[in-house]
């Protein structure tokens, strides 16, 4: 290993470490994912595609539309991603990003940014970084691959890959909802999911029996039958 990668190591060791653990963390970025907005492609890269009209499909989203979908809903549930700029025991300049809780745990992400020649190159490569930071740390996808066979493979991949991802967060958010209408309320926005693609309805279907299947044993230890299951209510409200 090489001197530059062992000092990446040892400030990545030292950055990344929450003493107390991140389970809290997690079950309030599993309740936020269901909520990000969909990403709106709004700049065009050098490599996108052109419409009937000629005019190329923008192919990417910037970095305010990556805080756009994302912001509210971790902001909701306790939850923000800070980034800022240090160097490493060589001088070289890092990115450090961290995505923050209110309880004080955090998990931390570092990228070594790339030597300019000019402020204005400079710039760009930190944008860069950030906006790909910012996506690696949350899980949204703000590029489009390109048109080669073997990218389209790998974007059908990543596709369900990040349905598998959404579906298992908002199963788990679902796990961790205290009462009825606290699943009722994932459900809901679990259904915005489907709508949106981001998961598929098998998965909201296995959540429902999950959610009717938590209602009845809870009823069954209140000694109560009455209890109305949240899959039902979600139902109801749609």
């Amino acid at each position: 290993m090489s001197e530059t990668a062992v000092a990446y190591k040892k400030i990545y060791t030292a950055l990344n470490r929450c003493p107390d653990g991140t389970g809290e963390l997690a079950a309030a970025l599993a309740k936020a994912v269901p909520g990000f907005l969909p990403l709106v492609r709004n700049r065009v890269s050098h490599f996108a595609k052109k419409g009937p009209d000629g005019k190329p499909i923008p192919d990417y989203a910037d970095l305010a539309q990556c805080h756009k979908s994302a912001a509210k809903s971790l902001a909701e549930q306790g939850l923000a991603v800070v980034q800022t700029l240090t160097n490493n025991s060589e001088g070289e300049m890092v990115l450090c990003t961290q995505l923050l809780h209110s309880s004080g745990q955090y998990i931390e992400s570092l990228i070594p940014i790339k030597q300019a020649t000019s402020p204005q190159q400079m710039a760009a490569s930190i944008t860069y970084a950030r906006r790909t930071a910012y996506c690696a740390m949350l899980g949204l996808a703000a590029d489009d691959d390109d048109d080669g066979a073997t990218a389209e493979q790998a974007s059908a991949g990543a596709d369900l890959a990040d349905t598998a991802r959404v579906g298992s967060l908002a199963m788990a958010a679902l796990e961790a909802a205290k009462n009825p209408n606290d699943r009722a309320s994932v459900l809901a926005r679990a259904s915005k999911s489907v709508q949106e693609g981001r998961m598929n309805m098998a998965q909201l279907q296995a959540m429902k029996d999950r959610a009717v299947e938590i209602d009845a044993d809870e009823a069954k230890k209140q000694g109560s039958a009455r209890r109305r299951p949240a899959a039902v209510a979600a139902d109801a409200g749609t």
